[in-house]
């Protein structure tokens, strides 16, 4: 059996005194924060930070 490990962030705004939480729903029907996988040699701050940037460049 194969093993993946994926590293997560939990990205929010303040807004007029509220926070919201970005969560992404997937096509096969869950709901779940920006992740990436953990590469060879990458840290799991650097997964968690490569899916954020995936994520900000497909908004653009």
């Amino acid at each position: 059996m194969v093993t993946e490990k994926s590293a997560g962030i939990v990205l929010f705004r303040n807004d007029s005194g509220k926070n919201e939480f970005l969560l992404l729903k997937y096509p096969q029907g869950h709901w779940d924060f920006v992740k990436g996988k953990i590469e060879q040699n990458e840290t799991e701050r650097g997964a968690a930070q490569r899916g954020r940037l995936k994520i900000h460049k497909k908004q653009r």
